[in-house]
């Protein structure tokens, strides 16, 4: 598997926050997903990958590519979408595709207006009336006529109802249909990484505390129950646990050692949210 962006030992320090010695891998032609809670760091990692701010410490691969001043020119094939709309809203359609086609030099034209009437978006309209999800829509059909080979997503999809962030769901895994493409999208919806992450990492406190393909967390990964106890028996095979009143949750990641261990032991898939809610507010081994 093929790495497209690699951060190695990446750290950055705020008087009230740190990023703590990153080191990922986003494999090309896949969807990663980054979750975390508010302030975990997503936006900050993000924004370190496209150099508007400098890690203080760390190196960063683009295509085995070490991103300095002198090869400014990787950035031509990624684009980034925040989850505010940075649109001129007096514009139009037409005219935002005349001033891309100019900014651009692989902008596709043709995919533009195809997205466009997709979306079924007026083309002569300032954007000044339309809705949130219409602009993003714009924002969307904008970033990938630019044909780019790395799509970053900032909280893109949050505040838009459930019909239009299936859309855009849709596109994304459109998108990555040309294994040569990938999506590196940071969501605090984790039923949007549910449909169609490939991969997963869960950022906490400014560290990772996951990074993990989904077909390995589906093999591995399990939910299970036992009481004070059963609780040192099954620690071996946990990477994280939670207390309730009356048990605990297990989160377990050595689910075929545990199912050889124990046959009759009884576990249930692990879905993004367990994973996360267990991570994030219990106890981490």
């Amino acid at each position: 598997m093929d790495n497209v962006i690699q951060l190695k030992n990446i750290n950055k320090n705020y008087e009230d926050f740190s990023l703590d010695s990153i080191s990922l891998n986003i494999p090309k032609g896949y969807i990663t997903g980054i979750i975390g809670e508010n302030g975990a760091g997503k936006t900050t990692l993000l924004k370190i990958i496209m150099q508007l701010i400098n890690s203080d410490s760390g190196e960063i691969y683009i295509n085995e590519k070490i991103i300095n001043p002198r090869n400014y020119k990787l950035f031509n094939f990624i684009y980034i979408i925040y989850d505010s709309i940075n649109l001129n809203e007096k514009l139009t359609i037409e005219q935002y595709g005349k001033v891309y086609g100019r900014l651009y030099c692989n902008w596709d034209n043709n995919y533009y207006y195809k997205l466009i009437n997709d979306f079924k978006l007026p083309k002569n309209k300032q954007i000044n009336t339309f809705s949130k999800g219409m602009k993003v829509k714009v924002n969307f059909a904008l970033a990938l006529a630019t044909k780019p080979k790395i799509l970053l997503l900032d909280e893109a999809t949050s505040g838009l109802d459930p019909l239009i962030r299936d859309d855009i769901l849709n596109l994304l895994l459109e998108f990555v249909q040309d294994e040569t493409n990938t999506v590196l999208i940071s969501s605090h919806i984790i039923s949007d990484l549910d449909k169609i992450a490939d991969k997963l990492i869960f950022l906490h406190k400014g560290k990772v505390f996951l990074d993990e393909m989904t077909y390995n967390i589906d093999k591995q990964y399990a939910i299970a129950y036992c009481d004070i106890n059963e609780l040192n028996t099954y620690l071996p095979y946990c990477l994280a646990y939670k207390e309730y009143k009356f048990e605990f949750k297990l989160l377990i990641d050595k689910k075929e050692n545990l199912l050889v261990d124990f046959p009759d032991m009884k576990v249930e898939k692990a879905y993004f949210e367990d994973i996360i809610k267990i991570i994030g507010k219990g106890i981490v081994l």
